[in-house]
């Protein structure tokens, strides 16, 4: 995995439980074993159960991206490559990534709510 810009602990910002650190041009970088701190947290499971089904995930998501396949994943939202180029040092791919507002895109019938006309 990359590192931060910056290895100073007074850099990192702590969000939801887990802590991020500053990466390139002052965004915020989640690593990946906050990101499990983060997944424990909130599911309760046990964190080297959680670590494996992560990694896994992680591994699928990688490769349905390099092989061009898009990705609908509710509540993350859809992930589709827009480039991809392969480079000596690795490959480079951009992601264009729509997130759903609230209801997540559900149709009416399925929240439960009225009908306009009522």
């Amino acid at each position: 995995m990359a590192s931060s810009t910056t290895d100073s602990p007074q850099d990192d910002q702590v969000i939801d439980g887990g802590v991020a650190a500053e990466g390139p041009e002052g965004t915020l970088m989640l690593k990946k074993k906050d990101f499990v701190d983060r997944v424990v947290k909130a599911s309760g499971a046990k964190r080297g159960e959680a670590k494996g089904v992560i990694e896994a995930t992680l591994q699928m998501l990688g490769d349905a991206l390099a092989s061009g396949e898009s990705l609908v994943l509710p509540p993350l939202g859809r992930l589709k490559v827009s480039r991809q180029i392969d480079k000596a040092g690795g490959e480079i791919m951009v992601i264009k990534l729509k997130r759903g507002g609230e209801g997540g895109g559900k149709k009416t019938e399925e929240l439960g709510l009225a009908e306009p006309a009522e």
